[in-house]
C-alpha cells in the first residue's frame, strides 16, 4: 500500500517477479523489499542477495518464534508490520540514535536500525541468525 509519506517522499513501489508478496520501492539512495511482516530499507550500494538473505532471516526467525510461543501455549497478538534499515556507516547508524535536543518523529510501525550489512556479515550476525533452523 502507498502511503501518504511514500508519496511525499518520491518512492515509487514495483512489484518483484519472484516473490508475489515482495515488494521493491526505490530512492535515490536506498532501495526497500517487504514481505507479508518485514520491510527492509539498505543502501543502493548493499547487493541484492544480502538484503534477500536479511529478509529471509527475519522471516524465519519469526516462523520459528511462532512455533515456540504455540508449544508453550503462550497466545501472540498481532506483530504488526516491522520495518528495518540498514545503515550505509556506522556513523550513519550512530547519528541516527543521537538525540539533538528536538522532537523524534513518530512512526507508526515499530522500526530496528542496524549496522551496515557488511558489518554483520564479518561478526557473522547474518552467518547466526540462518543457521537458527
Amino acid at each position: 500500500m502507498i502511503t501518504r509519506n511514500h508519496l511525499e517522499s518520491g518512492l515509487v513501489n514495483a512489484r518483484i517477479g519472484e516473490n508475489p508478496v515482495a515488494r521493491l520501492v526505490t530512492n535515490p539512495k536506498f532501495l526497500t523489499i517487504s514481505s507479508e511482516h518485514f520491510r527492509v530499507t539498505y543502501p543502493t550500494g548493499v547487493d541484492r542477495r544480502d538484503a534477500n538473505q536479511v529478509l529471509s532471516a527475519l522471516d524465519s526467525a519469526r516462523a520459528d518464534f511462532l512455533r515456540r510461543a504455540e508449544a508453550a501455549s503462550i497466545s501472540i497478538g498481532d506483530l504488526g508490520l516491522l520495518e528495518i534499515r540498514l545503515n550505509d556507516s556506522t556513523g550513519d547508524f550512530t547519528s541516527r540514535h543521537v538525540n539533538h535536543g528536538g522532537p523524534r518523529r513518530r512512526r507508526a510501525a515499530i522500526g530496528i536500525e542496524l549496522q551496515p550489512v557488511g558489518i554483520l556479515k564479518r561478526r557473522g550476525v547474518l552467518v547466526n541468525i540462518c543457521d537458527t533452523n
